[in-house]
């Protein structure tokens, strides 16, 4: 049985939640509470059945963290409703803010008090702030939060990774399903290329399809990588897919359930036979003994409403359980996301017909890009907007007044073009991708360019100590 239990938030569209549940308690002695339940997430009614018959004998304090502040609270618990999986309104509107008197939750909490507090003291009676993606957290005071144990590598079959982006599978695809003259499919493109030194992981950072189009995500996006696998001989294992903002439509945002995401979780279900998790970071290993550690991120999420046609990674959700994970110095750390972390393009347009892509870089990049210099990572891997591109960042840290910068020349950010697009940039007119080599010391990048009636050819290439 839990002791207690963490309810995590934050105001996506400007509602001032805890404002708004101090004033009804002011006003009527109590508060109804809903937990806004991700689909993803497991159902918790029998924790939260547990929470209530104490809260019922004995009033149960419970923490609220607005992780969009941070902020932390504690609330005085009186009583709960819960339900087997179905989602219900609140037991009583009178006593629930506007905003959520009409939403359907799975679960109800009523809140006698809510008092803010330090995040020393949040953490004293809860322990350190919730790590992960999700919404509900039971507590259970006598288990300590030990580290997560570094995972075993999965055996990649050779020490290279071919990274793509940008399919677009739907309205914007440009390659043709059967061979003619001067029309190459694009997996025949990638298989011809490859055969002769095929990579041992296949990355594919975000935009699947064109338009967030559920069928086309399921029919045309699986069946290609699936055939992909098998054309590569690369297991679905060794597969990192990280959504773009075409793959989950913001426009669309469900805050109390995340149902806007449903479509694209179904697919990576669907292709991994598994429930994927964000974050997630998995650890490769290679025939010359090199291992990396691979965070895929999710860049598509909302910071507000107003802002949906940006990126966005909330970088403390990775913070969080980067710090929480073992981590063994000898591996070579590399971070994917769909949006920029420095521009690509020489220069930014926007475009009034296509306000989805106006700009580029995800809102949080400088926190990003600092928090993945602080924990190790030395490649970024991203796509969006069709430039394939090359940079080395270094952001620099204040530590004790001064600025520290890294040791070893920074950051190497490395963005590829579209591989599958009609929709390209001026400053690239052709479809293109990218390889990784992993070397017995370093590593080597070749960013390649091709289109339905050219086989590919190199772009550029490098190498990194």
């Amino acid at each position: 049985m839990p002791d207690t239990c963490v309810l995590r938030f934050r105001d996506i569209e400007g509602d001032d939640t805890v404002q708004k549940h101090r004033q009804l308690i002011s006003a009527s002695g109590s508060v109804w509470w809903g937990w806004w339940k991700k689909l993803a997430e497991p159902d918790r009614w029998r924790e939260i059945e547990e929470l209530q018959d104490k809260a019922r004998k004995e009033a149960l304090s419970v923490g609220l963290f607005d992780y969009s502040t941070p902020s932390f609270f504690v609330a005085n618990m009186v009583d709960c409703v819960v339900t087997k999986g179905e989602r219900v309104l609140s037991p009583d509107a009178r006593q629930t803010p506007s905003y959520a008197s009409e939403k359907r939750c799975p679960a109800w909490f009523r809140f006698a008090a809510i008092e803010e507090v330090t995040a020393a003291e949040f953490e004293e009676r809860f322990g350190p702030p919730p790590s992960g993606d999700g919404t509900f957290f039971p507590i259970w005071r006598d288990r300590s939060r030990a580290s997560l144990k570094l995972s075993d590598p999965i055996k990649a079959s050779r020490p290279s990774i071919l990274h793509l982006s940008d399919i677009h599978f739907g309205t914007d695809f440009g390659f043709p399903q059967r061979s003619g003259p001067g029309q190459t499919p694009l997996l025949d493109v990638i298989e011809r290329d490859l055969r002769d030194d095929p990579p041992g992981l296949i990355v594919v950072s975000g935009d699947i399809t064109s338009r967030a189009d559920a069928n086309v995500l399921q029919n045309e996006g699986l069946r290609f990588l699936r055939a992909l696998s098998d054309a590569l001989k690369v297991p679905k294992e060794c597969f990192v897919i990280v959504p773009g903002n075409h793959d989950i439509a913001l426009q669309n945002y469900a805050p109390t359930d995340y149902s806007h995401e449903a479509a694209y979780n179904l697919f990576t279900k669907e292709f991994f036979g598994r429930e994927m998790k964000c974050p997630e970071l998995r650890r490769f290993g290679f025939p010359n003994g090199r291992t990396i550690e691979l965070l895929a991120m999710n860049s598509v999420r909302l910071r507000h409403k107003a802002e949906s046609q940006f990126g966005y990674v909330q970088w403390r959700l990775y913070d969080d359980a980067l710090r929480l994970t073992e981590r063994n110095p000898d591996d070579f750390r590399i971070a994917v996301l769909h949006h920029h972390l420095v521009p690509a393009s020489r220069e930014e347009r926007t475009d009034p017909n296509y306000k989805e892509a106006a700009i580029s870089v995800t809102l949080d990049a400088g926190a990003v890009v600092e928090g993945l210099q602080s924990n190790g990572f030395k490649l970024a891997l991203h796509g969006h907007q069709h430039v394939p591109a090359i940079a080395r960042i270094d952001r620099g840290s204040p530590v004790g007044g001064k600025v520290k910068l890294s040791e070893d020349g920074g950051m190497v950010v490395l963005a590829a073009g579209s591989a599958g697009a009609t929709r390209l940039s001026d400053e690239m007119r052709d479809n293109s991708y990218n390889v990784i080599k992993l070397l017995d010391k370093g590593y080597s990048v070749e960013a390649k360019r091709f289109n339905p009636a050219k086989a590919p050819e190199i772009l550029f290439q490098s190498n990194f100590d």
